[in-house]
């Protein structure tokens, strides 16, 4: 089968369930929409959070995996000093 012969199989097909076809454009406009719109909102918020961290100040804030609570007894010595942090 030529490609020729394949897009008027393809489009006779597609006049036959006219339902079908419009609700399956609906449906992939729709997922579309929806993904373009998460990321935008992620992207939106991941934004937010560094602007808000840029306000705090030039202060270090260390951030640990785990359930483990750091103090400032736990960081080397170099990050101690307040002049280390300028």
């Amino acid at each position: 089968m030529n490609s020729l012969a394949a897009l008027r199989s393809a489009l006779r097909a597609l006049a036959a369930n006219k339902l079908r076809s419009m609700l399956t454009m609906l449906g992939i406009i729709i997922g579309v929409g929806a993904v373009i719109t998460m990321i935008a909102v992620g992207q939106g918020a991941t934004n937010r959070v560094q602007e808000q961290l840029k306000g705090l100040g030039s202060h270090a804030m260390l951030i640990i995996p785990g359930g483990r609570h750091a103090t400032w007894r736990d960081l080397p010595h170099s990050l101690q000093s307040p002049a280390s942090l300028g």
